[in-house]
């Protein structure tokens, strides 16, 4: 059984006295930059003005500029717009671009489904996650980074480039 210290948790209490190593290995060292957060939203919408102020609000919540890449109707459905933007990140270490996406990512939604960060080898590295809030009509929204370039084909399969 722990002491109790006051006013600090036994978990953390306990965390503490552990002794850990002084140092922790660090990643392996990225060869390229992280230069952009891709996005991409399923929004339910009937009108691209409705997709336009949604864009804003996204854009005023993540505080800092979005380039807007393609907005369409979705093929599949209708109702929904894909809309398909970026902004930039500008960070070499991949810890640092995981921590930046999720910063980013956490001003628009709250809770996110990730995957990463993935190591491919040679120094390229890929985080992404996504996340759903029907209540503003995101039927779906994805981000992505990576420091090494992405390229879709027409048909939407993603094509690795090492940059």
């Amino acid at each position: 059984m722990l002491a109790s210290v006051p006013g600090v948790c036994p978990i953390v209490q306990r965390a503490n006295e552990l002794e850990l190593p002084a140092r922790i290995a660090p990643l392996p060292e990225s060869k390229s930059m992280f230069r952009t957060i891709q996005w991409q939203l399923f929004l339910r919408a009937k009108r691209p003005e409705k997709v336009a102020a949604h864009l804003e609000i996204v854009e005023k919540a993540l505080g800092c500029p979005v380039e807007l890449r393609r907005q369409q109707v979705f093929w599949k459905d209708r109702a929904l717009f894909s809309v398909e933007f970026a902004t930039p990140i500008c960070e070499t270490e991949p810890e640092h671009a995981v921590f930046r996406a999720l910063h980013l990512a956490s001003k628009v939604l709250r809770e996110w489904t990730v995957v990463g960060p993935t190591e491919y080898g040679d120094g390229r590295w890929e985080f992404r996650g996504s996340g759903v809030d029907k209540h503003r009509g995101f039927e779906l929204i994805t981000f992505s980074t990576c420091n090494f370039d992405e390229e879709r084909d027409t048909d939407s399969t993603i094509r690795l480039q090492k940059a």
